[in-house]
């Protein structure tokens, strides 16, 4: 116990980092919720080329502002570049697409939310009428 006693009297710790520690030790973890839909068209299938919202919201326990968000997105498990919240056309149907975000309050990351949909098969283009004229 001695030692220990004569090795805690050598380490000090300023005001603003012990409050800063108590902080993180109190903090509880933001929360996020995402669903992933098609820009301007929430309630309608993914196509080829349609452009994808992740639509993400989250919240601090602690009443704090608004955490901030991490985008991650991958296709068919893969992970693209893409770190925003709108993700570009440029599919293959029945490819599986996932957003994942995560939330942080300036002290810690939340766990990860995500969603997934998968592309539809593009519907074929409506007929075209012609008007062919009979010249005998």
């Amino acid at each position: 116990m001695t030692i220990l006693a004569l090795l805690a009297g050598c380490f000090t710790i300023d005001d603003e980092k012990h409050q800063e520690l108590l902080d993180i030790a109190e903090n509880k973890k933001p929360v996020a919720e995402v669903v992933l839909e098609v820009y301007n068209a929430p309630s309608a299938p993914a196509y080829a080329d349609s452009l994808l919202h992740c639509n993400a919201t989250a919240s601090d326990p602690d009443g704090e502002p608004e955490p901030s968000l991490a985008y991650a997105w991958t296709v068919d498990g893969e992970p693209v570049e893409e770190t925003a919240e709108i993700l570009e056309g440029g599919f293959v149907k029945d490819q599986a697409v996932a957003c994942t975000v995560t939330p942080y309050d300036g002290l810690e990351y939340g766990e990860p939310a995500t969603a997934e949909l998968t592309v539809s098969n593009t519907p074929a283009p409506a007929p075209v009428a012609a008007y062919v004229q009979n010249t005998e």
